[in-house]
């Protein structure tokens, strides 16, 4: 049904390419190197979107008008990720929304970032298996 060693005509995220073609050691570098990115990302959000926020406390809408930034910003940073193509980008943009959700629910930046770890994992997990 699903074909997981031919990814050559999938668009999206070149890590699973790498993750089925490579070896075991390969794998878990590239999971590692994952986690770190995906980390990373959250806390580069979190430096743009919170001070704004801060900034914007008077506004009505000021979570809304972040969220929608951080959404943005997210989706700036995967275009190359997803070789420019728009719609992937702004489907990652959208998905992000929970994960600064999250970061208002738990008052923390730990609830986005187990989130997009999770998240990553689940879209990721066939190739590590393979």
């Amino acid at each position: 049904m699903f074909d997981f060693q031919n990814t050559d005509n999938v668009i999206g995220n070149g890590y699973i390419t790498q993750l089925v073609h490579a070896d075991i050691v390969t794998k878990l570098i590239l999971l590692v190197l994952l986690l770190i990115e995906m980390t990373g990302e959250e806390l580069l959000l979190a430096s743009v979107i919170l001070p704004m926020l801060s900034y914007l406390k008077k506004l009505n809408y000021s979570w809304i008008f972040s969220v929608f930034i951080g959404s943005l910003l997210f989706s700036l940073m995967h275009l190359y990720a997803y070789d420019f193509n728009i719609c992937f980008c702004v489907i990652a943009g959208l998905s992000h929304i929970p994960m600064i959700q999250a970061w208002k629910v738990t008052n923390s930046l730990r609830g986005g970032i187990y989130i997009h770890i999770f998240y990553n994992m689940i879209s990721i997990f066939p190739a590590l298996l393979l």
